[in-house]
């Protein structure tokens, strides 16, 4: 998590037009990680799109069980599980996580 907070701080400095409110950028993003969503089982019984839940195999931050319990509240969802990757598959297996999404796009 440490080299990920580094490493977002200094593309967010990069890349954002407004490079000195990361801070605040920063601030803003922990209350909604740690407030939203507020979906309720009926909420995501109401999901009517194919769906797909993915989770790391090593995730740090989110448990394969919340994961697998909103995949299986949402009708004909599935669970896909990545294997070796971490909640940062897309940057650790980017190539494996984009084969992952255009098999489940294309209905594979």
């Amino acid at each position: 998590m440490e080299i990920f907070g580094a490493r977002t701080r200094t593309e967010y400095q990069k890349l954002s037009p407004q490079p000195k409110k990361h801070s605040e950028t920063s601030r803003l993003l922990s209350v909604m990680w740690k407030t939203q969503p507020q979906l309720t089982p009926t909420d995501l019984a109401s999901i009517k799109v194919r769906t797909a839940i993915l989770h790391a195999e090593h995730d740090e931050i989110i448990r394969r069980t919340h994961s697998q319990e909103i995949a299986a509240q949402i009708p004909d969802a599935v669970f896909v599980l990545l294997r070796g990757v971490s909640h940062f598959a897309l940057l650790q297996d980017p190539k494996g996580f984009n084969e992952t999404v255009r098999a489940f796009l294309a209905g594979r």
